[in-house]
């Protein structure tokens, strides 16, 4: 003879088991590819689709194009075999991507060059990922509203000539 079970127990095998047959959909987690296709408008994921013309689902693939060194570019079908072998790289740009200012943009910089993943021979030394310097660039013209890049704006000149001497 079975034991009856006490339906009044807190710790019924329905309680325990996960609801799989739930229709809802869950919602996606920021740092996924799926959520770069939901950027909004003063996003640099936006703004760099709407300069080059594309679709928000080819903005990953068109700024690792468009970032890699040229060597990891021409190497990039042999290093995705390795698995997960551009991970930092693309969570690097989904995370400039989400970026509305160039503060939040170096924060992410920042991120990306003391990540852990992102060190190794072929990675730091033969440069086998993305350049922060043709990010840096793309990012001032689509964030910065095309501010030059290479030379300081007056304000930030290390030296100033007085309004006096400049005459």
């Amino acid at each position: 003879m079975l034991p009856q079970e006490n339906s009044s127990s807190a710790g019924s095998f329905s309680n325990l088991v996960p609801d799989t047959t739930s229709t809802e959909s869950k919602p996606t987690p920021p740092s996924s590819p799926a959520a770069i296709t939901q950027m909004p408008r003063g996003t640099f994921a936006a703004k760099f689709c709407a300069h080059y013309h594309i679709t928000m689902e080819h903005y990953e693939d068109t700024v690792l194009e468009r970032t890699l060194y040229p060597v990891a570019r021409h190497l990039q079908t042999f290093l995705a075999v390795r698995a997960n072998y551009f991970a930092p790289d693309r969570d690097f740009v989904r995370g400039v991507g989400r970026s509305t200012r160039m503060r939040d943009f170096e924060q992410e910089v920042q991120d990306y060059v003391h990540d852990p993943a992102n060190r190794g021979f072929l990675r730091k030394t033969l440069g086998l990922r993305i350049s922060t310097r043709r990010m840096r660039r793309i990012a001032h013209e689509l964030l910065d509203h095309g501010a030059p890049v290479d030379q300081p704006e007056l304000s930030q000149a290390p030296f100033a000539l007085p309004q006096s001497r400049a005459q």
